[in-house]
């Protein structure tokens, strides 16, 4: 990738690190790493400032030019229809490290898709809707889960659904961790609750 004194574009640079694009586009806009534009409004990175940024960040120490062993991101999906509750979710989570990832679904179907093209170490699902859609989502994610072996933490927010109903979602999912409720404003008092929670749950 350096052996040439080339510039990369967004895509070469998420490949080499094992990020998405969205995931470069936010350390460039950032200003984590520096790029530049070319006339069609595509982004350049120049092989000496991505060196550089690999080395001030400490995301991979640069001995050779072989191939990176690149960190593993942390992915979060958060499901809810309330976009300033979503809003608010994204700013705080990304706050926590960065080394996350946030995708986002706002609608059942959505979310099922992206538990197996995103998966998800978290999903933070708001269930407004009194426990109908998390049940019907935990039941997709069974199937998921029986298929591929993936099973994601669940942190449940603004449930109602009763308490042997919440023991079923178990199966679905390698943990179940519940929310009163997830912040409406930046400055809610469950945005440092949640924060701190999703933080423990990443790190375990």
């Amino acid at each position: 990738m350096f052996t040439q004194n080339k510039p990369l574009t967004t895509g070469e640079v998420a490949t080499y690190c094992g990020v998405s694009r969205v995931g470069v586009l936010r350390w460039i806009k950032a200003g984590h790493l520096k790029a530049y534009r070319t006339p069609g409004g595509h982004y350049r990175i120049t092989p000496h400032d991505f060196k550089a940024f690999l080395t001030d960040t400490g995301f991979i120490k640069i001995e050779s030019e072989s191939p990176p062993k690149p960190k593993k991101l942390k992915r979060v999906l958060v499901v809810t229809k309330n976009s300033a509750v979503l809003g608010n979710v994204i700013q705080l989570l990304s706050g926590i490290s960065t080394r996350l990832e946030i995708d986002v679904a706002m609608e059942l179907s959505v979310a099922v898709a992206k538990l197996i093209v995103f998966h998800p170490h978290i999903v933070i699902f708001d269930d407004t809707a009194g426990g109908c859609n998390v049940l019907q989502f935990s039941l997709k994610a069974k199937e998921i889960a029986q298929q591929r072996g993936l099973l994601p933490i669940l942190l449940l927010a603004n449930t109602t659904i009763a308490t042997p109903e919440i023991s079923r979602l178990a199966s679905s999912f390698s943990l179940v961790a519940i929310e009163p409720r997830l912040p409406a404003t930046p400055d809610d008092s469950a945005s440092q609750r949640l924060k701190s929670v999703v933080a423990q749950l990443l790190s375990g």
